[in-house]
């Protein structure tokens, strides 16, 4: 190993304890989110709180399985489908999408890939996705177009990283009975996640939650991508150009990854 990486984006929960012992209350804190950090040169940290880097991984290419590939990796971990299974992944030609492509392609998984434009309808076939849908030319015909890739039952599963609920109300229209629902993006706390109970109750869905990954997770996500089986496409860009990075993201003009180089 020739390099270290500190998991800075790592969750962790702070407990604060009274004086019987009995617990006070729990605040989840994120490096780089709830606390500051992130865009630093060097970090200090206990050495038991670093991952080693693969020596067939550079620094660059390292970066964004710590983050966007580590939390899609744990999130299909939690899926626990058999293989050759349908996986349904919005956002696919994303920063995490793309690389959830590649990490359920590695598990036995056949994607069908969700997004919209040429450039990620290309890119997503390209890393192994079986099937495309754009969510722009279905629109309100999204859940049977799904449907209709995959079988004509639905995907068995789905892995959702959107910061809208849409995709989320969505996927429970459209995968098949017993399905599961992987949560892994967050949508403002303001948004409504409304389904019908009947829809939950007749269909027996499964829905988890999952946040970013445990060091195990993150050493075994940087293997596969060390053996060659998931790729992070990313450009490398200057830190003076964040502020021109993020309006890119929000306008979602960005495939792949973006890694600042500090």
């Amino acid at each position: 190993m020739n390099q270290v990486s500190t998991n800075a984006q790592y969750l962790y929960q702070r407990v604060d304890i009274k004086a019987d012992n009995s617990l006070v209350c729990s605040v989840w804190c994120i490096h780089g989110f709830t606390t500051d950090g992130t865009f630093a040169e060097y970090v200090v940290a206990w050495t038991y709180y670093v991952t080693p880097i693969p020596k067939l991984l550079d620094s660059a290419t390292a970066t964004p399985i710590l983050c966007a590939g580590l939390t899609v990796y744990k999130g299909l971990k939690r899926i626990n489908v058999p293989t050759g299974s349908w996986i349904a992944i919005p956002g696919a030609g994303g920063g995490l999408g793309h690389l959830a492509i590649q990490y359920a392609v590695a598990m036995g998984l056949r994607v069908v890939a969700i997004d919209s434009g040429e450039e990620k309808r290309k890119l997503c076939l390209a890393l192994g996705a079986e099937r495309w849908v754009d969510f722009k030319e279905s629109g309100e015909e999204l859940v049977k177009d799904v449907v209709a890739a995959t079988d004509r039952l639905g995907p068995h599963a789905a892995l959702i990283s959107a910061g809208v609920a849409t995709p989320y109300i969505q996927a429970c229209y459209y995968v098949r009975p017993a399905g599961t629902i992987v949560f892994v993006g967050i949508p403002p706390t303001s948004v409504p996640f409304q389904i019908p109970f009947g829809l939950m109750v007749g269909k027996e869905l499964k829905l988890l939650g999952s946040a970013i990954g445990s060091r195990q997770d993150a050493i075994e996500a940087l293997d596969i991508a060390a053996r060659g089986k998931v790729v992070c496409h990313y450009t490398l860009r200057r830190l003076d150009e964040l502020e021109t990075v993020f309006e890119e993201m929000k306008r979602g003009e960005i495939a792949g990854r973006v890694v600042l180089k500090i």
